[in-house]
């Protein structure tokens, strides 16, 4: 059977694709080797290059090794987009090491489950969230552990400066962690060592990446070496025709723990021999701007969100667009209004792409000669079969409404603790949750989603958390969590609430804040006499 949508592919696009490597470890071992004078990372406008990064990752390496992590050891990262979370996870992968990739700004409560569900052997964190991972160490003990100036693999001045002004500004709040080690002392240490030899086999898990699942409780999902190498492969393939080996420089604006950023922009251009620009804080617009015209990266990637606020500041203009080869969205639906507007800045089209955490991410994606905005998530990408199926996991005719069904080489194994079965039909078809239909030339269109899933700025928010949150108040007697149109966000928190007594806006936020991502918080309260139960 020929699939419709590989008549659909661009000229150059293989409709098969080649492996890139065995493992992660194997991929950049000979990247290290092949580039390394090549800039790899840049950062607060510091680079390093290849073999710098691969001193850094031995050397770190080799401390994890000494402090007993050994294969199999699961790894919590908790980190924003610096030097230090690219270096600590090329390290703990090349001893074996399982990453779980936990987001930065979870509260306390948060960070305790990961910690627990996932049996951290060890964990990182940067010194901004040391207070949050300190109070969920109380509920769940992780052995190991290591803190990070933000500012550690930079220029001694520049370390100091921006510890300074977050000081300053309060974002470093007082944290005592006995026998936590300071990263700063493990790599001065280890300067010039390397680790012993792991050997590390495709099948091996190498992430764990919590996501809401199916039912909104975190669950993890189990994704190997092969999984990540057959995604950047398929990657590489879909793109090749316009980017080249050793040549390109990718925006990395999207944190690295969502499986968005880590795939889409790190392990691929890490792949290309090609330089990664890390963005601590894409919050700060006109920063991101500032360090976009300063490295002129040819490869954008980013949610709906990003591209509209930037485009929202009169320096992006500015912006030398002759640079650009791709830009890349996914996370969340991309808005036409904002689709155009880009276009009339550059002249060409952003490519709406879709995946999940339990895919490594992608997908499908639009194809790279994209002559307009078409509302779809794209193409399935080489070696990814799509089908829409029905509840019985049959499937349906062109343009007929149903599941999101995939099946290839990136699908994870299976969520780490759970019953799997309910989320893959037959022959190995995995359920996305989402509703969307094929037409004839194999484009796919996202319609709806079956989860019960509220999407703010690409983040899925899951209403049960939120309710289970908020009911924990003792003025609170129930909670009914939905989401409600944004047009900066996609979607906003709503949250309906019966109160045993009159309690403010004010405290209920306070409430969700010491125990929720800030995103996950909701914008708006409103008091009901009671919730529909039927």
């Amino acid at each position: 059977m020929t699939h419709p949508w590989i008549h659909s592919y661009p000229p150059g696009v293989p409709t098969h694709f080649t492996p890139v490597a065995d493992t992660l470890v194997s991929l950049f071992e000979s990247r290290f080797e092949t580039y390394a004078k090549q800039p790899m990372l840049s950062s607060f406008g510091e680079t390093l290059r290849y073999d710098e990064v691969e001193a850094k990752v031995n050397a770190m390496a080799y401390q994890f090794q000494q402090l007993g992590l050994a294969p199999k050891d699961r790894f919590g990262i908790l980190m924003p987009n610096c030097f230090q979370y690219v270096i600590a996870m090329l390290a703990a992968l090349k001893c074996g090491l399982v990453i779980v990739n936990i987001n930065p700004l979870s509260s306390a409560r948060e960070c305790a489950f990961e910690f627990e569900d996932a049996k951290l052997k060890a964990v990182l964190c940067f010194e901004n969230a040391a207070n949050r991972v300190m109070r969920a160490l109380d509920l769940f003990p992780v052995p190991i552990v290591i803190v990070t100036r933000i500012g550690d693999e930079l220029t001694p001045f520049k370390n100091r400066l921006i510890h300074c002004v977050l000081k300053i500004k309060g974002e470093i709040p007082a944290w005592t962690i006995p026998g936590a080690h300071r990263w700063s002392e493990l790599a001065c240490k280890a300067q010039g060592k390397k680790p012993g030899f792991v050997a590390i086999q495709p099948e091996d898990l190498a992430f764990l990446q919590y996501t809401g699942g199916t039912t909104g409780v975190p669950k993890a999902s189990m994704l190997t070496h092969a999984n990540l190498i057959a995604n950047v492969s398929q990657c590489q393939a879909w793109v090749s025709p316009v980017l080249r080996q050793g040549e390109e420089t990718v925006l990395v604006a999207l944190p690295l723990y969502h499986i968005f950023s880590l795939t889409v922009c790190l392990w691929n251009f890490i792949a290309f021999g090609g330089q990664s620009v890390l963005i601590t804080n894409p919050r700060d617009t006109k920063g991101l701007i500032k360090t976009i015209r300063a490295t002129n990266p040819s490869v954008w990637v980013g949610v709906n969100t990003l591209y509209h606020a930037m485009m929202q500041q009169r320096s992006f203009a500015k912006i030398d667009f002759s640079k650009i080869k791709v830009a890349i969205a996914g996370g969340m639906a991309l808005h036409e209004s904002v689709a155009k507007l880009w276009h009339q800045y550059t002249g060409f089209w952003i490519l709406e792409g879709y995946g999940l955490s339990e895919t490594s991410p992608v997908l499908t994606v639009n194809p790279i000669d994209l002559k307009q905005h078409n509302g779809s998530i794209g193409l399935p990408i080489p070696g990814t079969e799509i089908a829409i199926m029905n509840d019985l996991g049959e499937k349906q005719s062109f343009d007929e409404v149903g599941e999101i069904c995939a099946r290839g080489p990136q699908v994870m194994q299976g969520y780490w603790h759970g019953a799997n079965e309910s989320v893959f039909f037959p022959e190995g078809w995995f359920r996305t949750g989402d509703l969307g239909r094929m037409d004839a030339k194999g484009y796919i269109t996202l319609v709806d989603r079956q989860k019960d899933m509220i999407l703010v700025s690409g983040f899925n928010v899951y209403p049960n958390e939120i309710e289970a949150v908020l009911t924990q108040h003792p003025d609170v007697l129930e909670a009914g969590v939905v989401g409600l149109p944004c047009e900066s966000s996609g979607e906003t928190v709503v949250a309906f609430v019966v109160l045993a007594r009159s309690v403010s806006d004010r405290a209920l936020k306070h409430h969700c804040l010491e125990h929720l991502t800030r995103y996950k918080v909701p914008k708006r309260y409103e008091r009901v006499a009671e919730l529909p139960k039927t």
